[in-house]
């Protein structure tokens, strides 16, 4: 079950994550990492975490430039956001690079 949810996010930010990666260039841009984890740096983690609470929570919080969000909704909220070329491979969680803006719209359609 936990899967199929997985798949339905994961789907719906990649629809949607084409407006956000249009403004390329921008330092408020989200960027999303499916299937990637970014190891380590974490300022604070949630669990039972829906996936735009997690991107508000990285919004509000002091430092926060990105999170990953695992299928078991859990939230890390990370304070040093790894670049692409190292972010770890994980079927079951979503990084997110979030700059200076809320990403709660990738979560909802």
């Amino acid at each position: 079950m936990a899967r199929a949810s997985m798949a339905v996010t994961l789907f719906t930010l990649l629809l949607l994550s084409e407006s956000y990666s249009s403004r390329a260039g921008s330092c408020e841009q989200c960027v999303v990492y499916p299937y990637k984890d970014s190891y380590g740096h974490d300022l604070i983690s949630s669990i039972d975490t829906l996936p735009a609470e997690c991107a508000d929570l990285c919004y509000i919080t002091s430092s926060c430039v990105g999170f990953v969000m695992s299928a078991s909704r859990d939230c890390w909220l990370k304070h040093t956001f790894q670049t692409a070329d190292n972010l770890t491979d994980n079927g079951q969680k979503i990084s997110v690079r979030a700059g200076s803006t809320n990403c709660q719209g990738l979560f909802t359609i």
